[in-house]
């Protein structure tokens, strides 16, 4: 199928869950230039082959137990997700020590669904995330993630209707 079919496809099953249309399957790439690798997870019991977005990069996800609680907007309209996944080697809590506390750089965070039908192309995402937060334990990996905050520093100008004159619909 094309990149249009799978989304159209992908719409269809959220609008009216078909009987026999199996469930998105969700994943998860987790990526910061100091690990030793990308990995990539998928929540089911067996590995994922799949395409990325390009429809050229063939990739493997690893099968996980993941949680994913999927994004919302918070009153600080920020769009956030938790994704919680099993780690018993504790792999990522491993990998995540490469990172020295002084780092500046977020770990990323790719969000993923592909249609179990067509693996050719993702049927929604990629949402690409920074991680906020991270909680490692025995066992487990959850990180809370948000959209990157690019307009997180002011311009130090004050909006006035001299420079801004559309403001003035607001203020009357």
């Amino acid at each position: 199928m094309t990149q249009q079919a799978i989304a159209a496809a992908y719409r269809k099953k959220l609008a009216s869950n078909p009987e026999g249309v199996d469930e998105p399957l969700k994943t998860w790439e987790i990526y910061h230039p100091l690990l030793s690798k990308r990995y990539l997870l998928v929540d089911d019991v067996v590995d994922l082959v799949a395409y990325l977005e390009d429809g050229v990069t063939q990739v493997t996800f690893k099968a996980a137990n993941i949680t994913t609680k999927s994004a919302a907007n918070n009153a600080d309209m920020n769009q956030s997700a938790t994704m919680t996944a099993a780690d018993v080697d504790n792999t990522l809590d491993d990998e995540l020590d490469r990172i020295p506390l002084d780092n500046t750089t977020l770990p990323t965070l790719i969000y993923r669904e592909y249609l179990p039908t067509d693996l050719s192309f993702p049927a929604f995402g990629p949402i690409e995330y920074e991680a906020q937060d991270i909680n490692q334990g025995k066992g487990t990996f959850t990180a809370e993630v948000s959209a990157p905050k690019l307009n997180s520093r002011g311009t130090g100008l004050v909006l006035t209707p001299d420079i801004c004159p559309l403001i003035r619909g607001f203020m009357t």
